[in-house]
């Protein structure tokens, strides 16, 4: 997730507010662009979005990897999510 993270340094972004702007807890996106939870493909969407970016640049490896959650099948994304 190195890209994403330089992204938004260049843009003057943070976390925080890739965040809010996807509608999850900043804990949670933490969490994912460190990789210690799985990321799904609508996240990925979600990202690229509101980047304004391609997935094939923000992921550059998601294209190797079939449908579903990225890194777990049973991933549980939609856990963090805010109301």
């Amino acid at each position: 997730m190195i890209a994403v993270k330089q992204i938004l340094a260049e843009q003057g972004r943070t976390q925080k507010w890739l965040a809010r702007r996807a509608e999850y807890t900043e804990e949670y996106v933490s969490r994912v662009l460190n990789g210690h939870v799985p990321l799904t493909h609508e996240l990925m969407l979600r990202f690229s979005e509101i980047l304004e970016l391609p997935v094939s640049v923000l992921f550059p490896r998601a294209l190797d990897v079939p449908t579903g959650t990225i890194n777990n099948p049973n991933g549980s994304a939609d856990q963090e999510r805010v109301a």
